[in-house]
């Protein structure tokens, strides 16, 4: 199980950043993520202002 921040979500959805794969691979890698409501809505914050 692992704890998911926000950065590895926004990584994987930049289709133009540099980390996108690698996000992407990580999260595929475990078998359990864990999120938390403050990592939603920093996400939210995030989308929102671009």
């Amino acid at each position: 199980m692992s704890y998911i921040d926000t950065s590895i979500i926004v990584a994987t959805l930049d289709p133009l950043g540099l980390r996108q794969k690698r996000a992407r691979s990580i999260l595929k890698e475990e078998d359990e993520e864990v999120i938390s409501e403050l990592m939603l809505a920093e996400l939210a914050s995030i989308a929102t202002r671009r």
